[in-house]
């Protein structure tokens, strides 16, 4: 159970926080406690998460700081090559995205952005995964770190660019 104050992520909306937890009585007169979420991409829109089905929704707690470490190291490190099949490219982003692991979120943005910077253009279907991970990766971020989205967007391409630069040699 989470409480308020706790940064969440929903898996359909991204990462917000909780500002309360509240009690509704429905049209039948039971009872139901919700969390009411402050969504960090989008300031004025507020969600609410029923207490007993959060878990089966998949709302979860956001990262730690140990795993923005590591979200910063995966965009740090060189790009996977990914399937010249554009079908095959797309399904295996698509089941990427949907674990909403933050991890395999960064690969995708990575991995994207070095196509693009080689000069690939995305497919529509790749631009909407690469929207949604960009959403979701920089409103977790964001909302871990307590920065505004376009400092987070800028760290994050900071890390991108960090990660193209040829190591010296030791």
């Amino acid at each position: 159970m989470f409480k308020v104050g706790d940064a969440v992520v929903h898996p359909n909306h991204g990462a917000g926080v909780i500002e309360e937890i509240r009690e509704r009585t429905t049209t039948k007169g039971k009872t139901k406690r919700y969390y009411n979420i402050k969504l960090r991409t989008q300031t004025q829109t507020y969600i609410m998460v029923p207490v007993k089905k959060a878990e089966k929704i998949g709302l979860r707690k956001a990262m730690t700081e140990e795993e923005v470490g590591q979200v910063w190291e995966v965009l740090k490190s060189p790009p996977e090559s990914l399937p010249e099949n554009a079908k095959t490219r797309h399904s295996l982003l698509r089941e990427k995205l949907e674990t909403l692991d933050i991890l395999a979120v960064a690969e995708i943005i990575r991995d994207l952005e070095a196509r693009q910077a080689a000069g690939e253009r995305l497919r529509a279907k790749e631009r909407n995964l690469h929207r949604k991970g960009w959403r979701l990766l920089t409103g977790e971020l964001a909302t871990v770190l307590g920065m505004k989205l376009k400092e987070v967007e800028a760290e994050i391409r900071s890390r991108l660019r960090a990660g193209e630069a040829p190591t010296a040699a030791s």
